[in-house]
């Protein structure tokens, strides 16, 4: 979050690379999404979405899309 202040960022997006391959969302990115957005809104930063990288036949996975993550 501290990158985002320093370039006066007004939103974010947040991407991240699944070690196993299986982009479906662990309990933790659920947790580290819910706790960038809180931050997010203390800081005025609105969080655009967020997107888990994986391999394989599902090449990534959108926790905005998917309605997992309340990002608002």
């Amino acid at each position: 979050m501290p990158e985002y202040c320093g370039l006066s960022a007004d939103s974010a997006s947040r991407a991240d690379e699944s070690g196993a391959g299986d982009p479906s969302p662990s309990a933790e990115d659920l947790s580290i999404t819910r706790r960038l957005v809180d931050a997010g809104q203390i800081l005025n930063i609105r969080a655009l979405g967020d997107i888990i990288v994986g391999r394989g036949q599902t090449k990534f996975f959108g926790l905005r899309e998917s309605g997992m993550a309340n990002l608002e």
